[in-house]
């Protein structure tokens, strides 16, 4: 049983570490433009965040004095344009998921479920 819920949290832990690296990945890469000029590109490198979630977090980029380098309009533009030619971008949530789901992870003592 132990090594089950053992496995269960690796693999949770595994996704949402996979979500926060790339959403790291965004920000680190915001001012290469390269990465971001065609949805295609964007779906390539940053598969587990929805256009959306790309464009909220490409909206909130500011240089400052670790990254100085103003973020490129074009990338801006390619990002905005990808979003408007995806219908689904509308609906979808912007907002990364939280860092661990506690109520996955957290077992209560009381159940005997270890």
């Amino acid at each position: 049983m132990a090594h089950s819920l053992t496995r269960s949290l690796a693999r949770i832990c595994s996704h949402y570490l996979e979500i926060l690296t790339q959403a790291a990945n965004v920000l680190m890469l915001a001012t290469n433009y390269e990465f971001f000029k065609t949805p295609e590109t964007i779906e390539e490198h940053f598969n587990r965040l929805t256009l959306a979630q790309v464009r909220q977090l490409i909206t909130m980029y500011h240089s400052d004095h670790m990254v100085p380098q103003r973020l490129p309009e074009r990338v801006r533009q390619a990002v905005a344009e990808a979003c408007n030619n995806n219908p689904q971008s509308a609906y979808a949530s912007v907002v990364v998921p939280e860092v661990l789901p506690l109520d996955k992870v957290v077992t209560n003592p009381a159940s005997g479920s270890e």
